[in-house]
C-alpha cells in the first residue's frame, strides 16, 4: 500500500478458520508503525448466530461433529484478544446484510466537506 499511488485504503479480514496461526497483536504493532489503522470487530448474539447457521443450514466453521453454541463459545474465546484491540465494534444482530453494508460504508466513507458556493450579482 505504501508504495501505491492507486491504493489509498485497504482491508484484512481474520476469523476463526484462520486457526492460531496468526499474530495479531504483534502484527497490528508493527503496522501501526507505517500505517494508521482502526481494527473492526463484527460480532452478534448466540441467539442470532444460532438462527443464522440454522437458516443457512451450514455448519460452524470449528466442527460439523460440536454443537453449533459450544462452537460459539470456542470461537468467542479464539477471537477475544483480537476483540479487545478493536477500535470498533460493531453488533451486527439487528443488521441484515444490506444494511450492514451501508452501516459499514457509512463508517468509513471519507467525509468530504461540503464547498460553500457564493452567488455574485
Amino acid at each position: 500500500m505504501l508504495a501505491s499511488k492507486e491504493i489509498e485504503r485497504g482491508a484484512l479480514v481474520v476469523d476463526v478458520r484462520e486457526g492460531t496461526r496468526w499474530r495479531i497483536p504483534s502484527d497490528l504493532k508493527e503496522v501501526r508503525k507505517l500505517l494508521p489503522v482502526r481494527v473492526v470487530y463484527l460480532e452478534a448474539s448466540d441467539a442470532v448466530l444460532l438462527r443464522r447457521y440454522s437458516e443457512t443450514r451450514r455448519p460452524h466453521p470449528l466442527g460439523t461433529d460440536a454443537p453449533v453454541r459450544s462452537s460459539l463459545k470456542a470461537e468467542r474465546k479464539w477471537l477475544g484478544p483480537i476483540r479487545k484491540l478493536a477500535d470498533i465494534v460493531i453488533d451486527t444482530s439487528k443488521f441484515n446484510v444490506h444494511e450492514l453494508r451501508a452501516h459499514v460504508l457509512e463508517q468509513f466513507t471519507r467525509r468530504r466537506p461540503v464547498r460553500e458556493f457564493s452567488s455574485r450579482s
